[in-house]
């Protein structure tokens, strides 16, 4: 498919429309983590919020793919955001009725999560429908940036805003961005997905081809098997990092604002870096090392004597993030029939986010003890993210270099590490399917 000719444009108004969206999204989601954290100090209710706001996205994100190859992706989006904008607006209207309960604020996490679960799969499908497959990665590395920026933006606003406001008003913040973020998108022609014209076939058997070409593709199976690493052994220390700051620091809020802000600002450094180098031909080795820099980063933060050390390891965290986070994006993306692309990036989110919250749950009740022994907990998951890591790296492929056009298609000399139905094919040459 050749590129459109105004094809930065509307990649630009795509990503202005997901960063305003995103922004609100992130000043309530710290407002109302914070709020708990801060008024309860409970790592099992930080834990069952954590749960409500991630569980809904893993366990519909599965059917969220097959519905992203087979219906319109723009209006997937439009619909979960209006409908996430009218929940919150529920929640802030019973807030400002004196229903502060933690059942209300996880019903509502759980439905927002449920909106982005279906929103997900979709709006990674739609920016390698935008942007040309060599401009995929800077493309990507820019898109990351913007949400390094508003995440760098939004713990100082949540914390600024909660001197002065209680949660009510916060909340509807992320209404109005919503309604913004809708209406750009709706100015922006999205092509229809590549499978949207086949004949429909029931939902399990769409989900098992979407697994046949994540085990075909030795590419795709290594960055499934590498990000599932570091979401079930890095990410929920990762998550836990406000009761970690609260039991090893204390529970002042520019503590909890530092350790984002920290990671945001290096994130947003790395992001730029990557844009304008393009990063390592050899995409696997850049993801491996940002993996083992994760674990043993995570294994640090055990001795931090003071917040201030904390604080400067979870920027050296995002400063590689990038390296991980991007590039796997990325790789899915180019690596993917596009006609199978949404079921790729669904399977892949529900993996990734279910493995969190288990292993949230699995620390809770650990951090919760008299004497938590916190610093252990970082230690132990860590050093075992780092030998994960290790072991994939010995497995890896070759080499994963950039695509400039077509999926992977494993052949006898580069076989799957499973056997498995081969994947679709990939979509007809020179045609572009109808805009929505």
């Amino acid at each position: 498919m050749s590129p459109r000719p105004n094809w930065r444009h509307q990649v630009a108004l795509y990503l202005t429309g997901q960063a305003v969206s995103l922004f609100g999204s992130a000043v309530v989601g710290y407002a109302v983590i914070w709020h708990v954290a801060i008024d309860t100090g409970s790592a099992w209710q930080f834990a069952l919020l954590s749960l409500a706001s991630v569980l809904p996205q893993g366990l519909i994100g599965v059917p969220a793919g097959v519905w992203a190859d087979r219906h319109s992706r723009k209006a997937l989006v439009i619909w979960s955001d209006a409908a996430i904008a009218a929940v919150t607006l529920a929640l802030a209207v019973a807030l400002s009725l004196g229903l502060d309960q933690l059942w209300l604020l996880a019903a509502a996490l759980l439905a927002r999560s449920i909106g982005a679960g279906v929103q997900m799969p979709a709006e990674a499908a739609i920016l390698p429908q935008l942007t040309p497959p060599a401009q995929l990665l800077r493309v990507n590395a820019i898109n990351a940036g913007i949400q390094s920026a508003c995440f760098l933006v939004a713990p100082a606003a949540a914390a600024g805003l909660m001197m002065v406001w209680n949660l009510a008003p916060i909340l509807m913040i992320d209404v109005a961005t919503a309604a913004v973020a809708i209406a750009i998108l709706g100015f922006i022609p999205v092509p229809r997905p590549p499978g949207a014209d086949q004949p429909r076939r029931h939902l399990v058997r769409e989900v098992a081809e979407g697994v046949a070409v994540m085990r075909a593709g030795p590419v795709l199976s290594r960055t499934f098997w590498l990000g599932l690493v570091c979401y079930s052994l890095i990410m929920p220390a990762a998550v836990m990092a406000p009761i970690v700051v609260v039991k090893l620091f204390g529970s002042e809020p520019w503590m909890l604002a530092g350790v984002e802000l920290a990671y945001s600002a290096a994130m947003m450094a790395g992001t730029a870096i990557l844009a304008a180098w393009g990063g390592l031909r050899n995409r696997m080795t850049m993801m491996l090392v940002a993996c083992l820099a994760w674990g043993l980063f995570t294994a640090a933060q055990a001795a931090s004597p003071s917040v201030w050390v904390y604080i400067a390891l979870w920027g050296a965290f995002g400063l590689v993030a990038p390296g991980l986070t991007t590039t796997s994006m990325t790789v899915l993306q180019e690596h993917s029939p596009p006609e199978a692309l949404g079921r790729v990036m669904g399977l892949t989110t529900t993996v990734m986010l279910l493995a969190t919250p288990i292993g949230v749950l699995a620390l809770a009740p650990l951090m919760d003890l008299p004497q938590a022994p916190v610093r252990w907990i970082l230690l132990v998951t860590g050093l075992a993210a780092a030998a994960g890591t290790a072991a994939l790296a010995i497995r890896a492929p070759a080499a994963v270099r950039p695509v400039q056009a077509g999926p992977e298609q494993p052949g006898p000399e580069q076989p799957g590490p499973e056997p498995g139905p081969e994947p679709g094919p990939g979509a007809g040459a020179g045609t572009r399917p109808a805009a929505d």
